[in-house]
């Protein structure tokens, strides 16, 4: 795939607190240090042709931090203190790992991103503002109303872009996060989820989505704040519905690359079209493990050939392996579990024509029994 400029994977469990598990190694005599491990798998990622990487920040396996909003575990939030709710010490620690790992992947050509979902926030900031609170308590459901999206209780779900307050804060957030990781390659956001703060101002009169007008707002500030700052602003826009909103060119535009990724792969997402024929910058994200196919091996190179078939027809910029894993496999500990990663990255890298005997690949982590596995596979 060599007009593929960028090629990468993004995870979303583990985070960069976490130790990745992978082709490149378990949790062996290491033991669980996150900046050994994620050394390793950059390594792997290097050697196979990948030059980014996409996780949050946050030690999801340990504080469950369900959507990667990690800027309370590395600022202080100098600028809003009223934020803060981990200790100067906790976030010390946490820097000087970040900058390891990310400092080691940008000297291998691997750009480290860091990936959220708005809107979030701690739960004293949002406390702390009378407005925020209360249009957090509009949410339309249970599920909405000052949701905690950690098991710690620090963070919430939901939170109002409309009001200013919060506008301001998340530019600081973005600021201080790459003035403090100057490595960083950029950030990729999900605005519209969760977001149902359920003020007026946010949604429309049936609480289905957000405001056109409030999307672009939001993906405007952001593109603004990263960009000037020299890093990459990476956009998953599949919630953009309104073909028209005004988008910035300067931002990367993330879609899925099927509808419904891991089953079909006939033909690309609508969406993916419709941002090219705007002249707007795209990369695709692969699903290949999650949501729409769970913990399963797929055991179907014709499945990865047509991805890359797919890719050669388009003037898409570049893909990202998507590991689900908030619907999957929390790691890849077992051979087996690495066959979906290992089957994309060896045709994204030698393309279609190029074979591998994949049965006998697959059947090693099987031992006597592989043939009739196989079989039902």
């Amino acid at each position: 795939m060599e007009k593929l400029k960028f090629k990468g994977t993004w995870w979303v469990i583990p985070g960069y607190l976490d130790s990745p598990t992978g082709p490149w190694g378990g949790y062996d005599k290491y033991g669980d240090n996150p900046v050994v491990m994620w050394k390793r798998a950059i390594d792997w990622m290097a050697d196979n042709g990948y030059n980014y990487v996409i996780s949050g920040v946050t030690s999801t396996s340990k504080d469950h931090v369900v959507h990667g909003w990690g800027y309370h575990y590395t600022s202080d939030f100098k600028k809003f203190p009223e934020a803060r709710v981990f200790s100067h010490g906790f976030i010390d620690r946490n820097r000087k790992k970040l900058d390891a790992i990310f400092e080691y992947a940008a000297s291998k050509g691997v750009a480290p991103y860091i990936a959220h979902y708005n809107m979030l926030a701690p739960v004293p900031f949002v406390k702390a503002h009378p407005k925020l609170e209360h249009n957090l308590s509009l949410g339309i459901d249970d599920s909405c109303r000052g949701a905690f999206v950690d098991s710690l209780g620090q963070l919430y779900g939901n939170v109002c872009w409309s009001e200013p307050v919060y506008h301001d804060f998340m530019v600081d957030c973005w600021e201080d996060f790459i003035k403090t990781f100057p490595a960083v390659g950029g950030i990729m956001v999900t605005p519209g989820e969760p977001s149902r703060c359920g003020c007026s101002n946010c949604w429309d009169d049936d609480h289905v989505a957000m405001k056109a007008e409030v999307l672009s707002n939001f993906i405007q500030t952001f593109t603004r704040t990263v960009d000037q700052l020299g890093k990459r602003p990476l956009v998953r826009a599949w919630f953009i519905d309104d073909p028209t909103a005004p988008l910035p060119e300067e931002a990367i535009y993330v879609i899925k690359a099927t509808v419904f990724d891991c089953v079909d792969c006939d033909q690309l997402h609508d969406k993916v079209h419709t941002m090219l024929d705007r002249g707007l910058k795209v990369w695709l994200s692969k699903e290949i493990y999650g949501e729409n196919i769970g913990p399963t091996v797929w055991a179907d190179p014709d499945y990865s050939k047509k991805m890359v078939r797919l890719l050669k027809e388009t003037n898409v910029e570049g893909i990202m392996s998507y590991h689900n894993s908030d619907c999957s496999f929390h790691g890849l500990e077992r051979p087996v579990q690495q066959a979906n990663l290992d089957m994309f990255t060896y045709y994204l890298n030698r393309g279609e024509d190029k074979d591998k005997d994949w049965d006998s690949y697959l059947g090693k982590s099987f031992g006597a029994s592989s043939g009739v596995i196989m079989q039902a596979m």
